[in-house]
């Protein structure tokens, strides 16, 4: 690569890191007018317009980098990512068949993790989800801290084999590495918070509940939630006004995965 343009993409991920998404797109968008090693800067600028929640412009520059090297499957992890955060199912999953068929191995693992998960074979995804955690990974291409979302990812597996203890703990380890990234903070507290009811620890879980519904206040799944944990806890007041909430939002509002 093109040192000025590692120096400039370099700059842009620190920026990016710090959450200064301003000073990350200019440093980018200075990579970008140098005109070489444009694979990478597309990749940059696609994952500053995801964590700002820019889908379209997230989506622009993952199909340019896709054009630029159709054998990577970078792109194409990222797009799923992107796909994931606009609940467009049928895309996000063929841009993990994708990644799983390309040649940088720990993308292909954690390709094949989520590719398991959906197929329901939770143990088989926590084994590639782990096999992806041994894998060094050079972090400027990817939109957030990818370790937590895997640690995020083997929760959800766990808390689906009903093995809670270990999911806390890795919904634990998702919750503090991901605190910034908002689209994906209110399902690691619900997720979190169940868990902790599952466990008997329901201060806990209300606690993570009222975060999820105060970051996501259609959050209907998270609403019930709390509901269910205040009745447990003999507060009915609390879960009767909550459960008209409840009745408010329809089944159908999103909330994120």
């Amino acid at each position: 690569m093109d040192k000025k343009v590692y120096d400039m993409l370099l700059s842009s991920w620190t920026a990016m890191n710090q959450q200064n998404f301003h000073s990350a797109s200019q440093f980018a968008n200075e990579a970008l007018e140098i005109g070489s090693d444009l694979f990478d800067v597309h990749l940059q600028l696609g994952n500053i317009g995801l964590v700002t929640d820019r889908f379209d412009e997230a989506h622009f520059h993952y199909l340019k980098a896709q054009e630029l090297d159709p054998r990577s499957n970078k792109p194409d992890y990222n797009l799923a990512l992107a796909y994931q955060r606009k609940r467009n199912k049928q895309q996000e999953m063929h841009c993990w068949t994708s990644a799983a068929g390309k040649e940088d191995g720990h993308i292909r693992a954690v390709a094949h993790g989520v590719l398991a998960f959906e197929a329901k074979q939770y143990k088989q995804a926590l084994g590639f989800f782990s096999d992806a955690l041994l894998w060094e990974v050079e972090e400027l291409y990817l939109p957030y801290a990818e370790n937590p979302w895997i640690y995020y990812m083997m929760g959800k597996s766990l808390f689906n084999l009903k093995q809670f203890a270990d999911a806390e703990q890795y919904f634990e380890r998702a919750e503090e590495g991901l605190r910034s990234q908002l689209p994906l903070q209110p399902r690691v507290y619900y997720l979190l918070g169940r868990t902790k009811w599952h466990l008997g620890k329901n201060k806990e879980a209300r606690c993570l509940f009222e975060h999820a519904v105060q970051l996501l206040p259609e959050y209907r799944d998270a609403w019930m939630g709390l509901v269910r944990t205040e009745m447990r806890l003999g507060l009915f007041r609390a879960a009767y006004a909550h459960f008209l909430r409840v009745l408010e939002l329809s089944e159908e509002r999103p909330h994120p995965d």
